[in-house]
């Protein structure tokens, strides 16, 4: 998978981290970051065919790229199950290529983990 995600800081001890897509990457980065228990954000781009993908090469569709929110959360404060859970009730995760009025395949859903501990089986 070839990222822009760049975290901003390094994780710090008890957090967790993941990495969500759905939809513009500005409106789900401001309400990841309104969620208690969530300590840090970033928004870029995952799963690109290109290295550093610019804006207009994402929109044109020519990267496969989805735009994203790294995310760095106390799990002790906001359970993973939780962070989903109003994750998927803020998009529409059905929706294929698309969320709401912006269409394209970089508006699709995602869940991509980071490190296999941080999501229990």
């Amino acid at each position: 998978m070839t990222t822009t995600l760049q975290r901003p800081r390094p994780i710090a001890d008890g957090e967790a981290e993941l990495i969500l897509a759905g939809g513009c990457f500005w409106g789900t980065q401001a309400f990841l970051s309104s969620l208690p228990g969530v300590r840090a954000t970033a928004a870029g781009y995952v799963n690109s065919r290109i290295t550093s993908p610019s804006y207009a090469q994402v929109c044109a569709g020519l990267t496969g790229a989805a735009e994203a929110v790294w995310v760095a959360y106390d799990p002790a404060e906001l359970s993973l199950w939780t962070l989903l859970d109003l994750w998927a009730r803020s998009i529409d995760v059905t929706a294929v290529n698309r969320q709401g009025g912006d269409v394209g395949e970089q508006y699709r859903s995602g869940l991509y983990a980071i490190n296999a501990q941080d999501i229990p089986v």
